[in-house]
């Protein structure tokens, strides 16, 4: 526990320092004032809708891809070359580091 303690004491130390050494709000807000706002937000209810919104988009788009997965799966156990072809699919994929997905999702 007390390693934990000092490891968040030094992350908002280093947050708190490289805020001040960067001086622009927009770019590195000071700890104290994003704290600040984030109380501001929790206690507006449009932030409990949001958050109950995004779970159930979450849970839609897991059952919907749950659902196709599944179904790919059996089509493919079934017919060979579409088990060939999303195996090279996914042999391809693989190759690509996680870094680049990243990089797409941001762009």
């Amino acid at each position: 526990m007390k390693y934990k303690l000092s490891s968040i004491g030094m992350l908002l130390l280093t947050w708190y320092v490289l805020a001040l050494i960067v001086n622009r709000e927009v770019i590195l807000p000071m700890p104290n004032v994003v704290f600040l706002r984030m109380i501001t937000i929790i206690q507006e209810p449009m932030f409990y809708e949001s958050i109950i919104y995004t779970c159930i988009r979450v849970i839609t788009i897991f059952c919907i891809v749950l659902f196709l997965g599944v179904i790919t799966g059996i089509v493919a156990g079934l017919h060979n070359p579409l088990k060939l072809f999303l195996e090279s699919f996914f042999m391809l994929i693989q190759s690509i580091p996680q870094v680049v997905y990243i990089l797409l999702l941001i762009v």
